[in-house]
């Protein structure tokens, strides 16, 4: 097992690496992997000798390796960590040499990792200095503990702030692992329209059940066409485009057909003449008569 200390940049997190943890796992895999000092490897019937930065590997046991402590639904096939292999060294940050047996590794820039000796005693030397201080400052941080308090939680709402803007860990943790080359085509966006729009075209993504890197970037094409630079733009935008909508499709209403009665309710009904037939008349006469022989 490799023993000693690898030193990381922060500049990793604007990296491809840091947006997909196999990436991360492979990298760090590597780092830790490389010899600190030369020597020599058996490699089946060969004698390998490895250089500061180097390591062996292979397909085999790259992925067995990797694929180690990792939940089932994670573990990745041989050939797909060898791609991502490649990758890294596409992106000029290893070189591989193989032949029929087996592969070197070699991690360029290799010295910018590494923790020197003398970096470790001034860092010791450091930390004593600083234990010191704090054993002679006791009563003085009784009296600033307050003001540290306050700070510390200041600064946790400017570090939730920042997660909540940034494009890339909202694509994570609402939709899902990012591949590097959506994660550079985000990084594109965020720089011509900002986290903040980026992340309102993922939220409308979202909302129409179209959880997506795709649907949300032709929203953005959208807006990028029309100029649209700000939420408030895009708000504006929606609105008009449902009034056009509603004007367009709306409900046409059909004149409304009314009986004959209820167009004369109200008017006075008129007496019609009584129409009686001979016989009926005849009867009619008949009675008349009797009355008034009996009246």
């Amino acid at each position: 097992m490799q023993k000693g200390w690898i030193k990381i940049h922060r500049k990793l997190k604007h990296n491809p690496i840091w947006q997909d943890p196999h990436y991360l796992k492979l990298w760090m895999h590597c780092l830790m992997e490389a010899t600190h000092k030369e020597r020599e490897q058996f490699v089946g019937s060969d004698i390998v000798k490895l250089t500061p930065g180097q390591f062996v590997t292979g397909r085999i046991s790259l992925a067995e390796n990797l694929n180690n402590g990792m939940q089932p639904k994670k573990r990745q096939s041989e050939s797909t960590w060898w791609r991502q292999l490649r990758k890294l060294e596409e992106w000029q940050i290893l070189n591989i040499k193989s032949n029929n047996k087996y592969s070197v590794v070699t991690i360029i820039n290799w010295e910018s990792y590494q923790e020197t000796n003398k970096e470790r005693t001034e860092e010791r030397t450091t930390d004593e200095q600083q234990m010191n201080s704090r054993w002679t400052a006791d009563e003085q941080q009784m009296n600033t503990n307050k003001n540290v308090k306050n700070l510390r939680t200041k600064e946790l709402k400017e570090s939730t702030t920042t997660v909540e803007n940034d494009a890339i860990v909202f694509y994570q943790n609402n939709i899902g692992l990012i591949r590097p080359i959506i994660s550079e085509e985000i990084l594109d966006w965020i720089n011509d329209l900002g986290d903040e729009m980026v992340i309102e075209s993922l939220k409308r993504a979202i909302a129409s059940n179209k959880a997506n890197w795709g649907y949300a970037k032709a929203i953005l094409k959208s807006w990028h066409q029309k100029g649209i630079k700000t939420i408030e733009q895009a708000d504006a935008e929606s609105v008009e485009f449902q009034n056009q909508q509603q004007s367009r499709f709306g409900n046409k209403t059909e004149p409304e057909i009314q009986p004959e009665w209820f167009k004369n309710r109200g008017k006075p009904v008129e007496d019609k003449p009584v129409v009686m037939s001979d016989q009926d008349r005849k009867e009619h006469d008949e009675v008349e008569a009797m009355l008034r022989k009996y009246s």
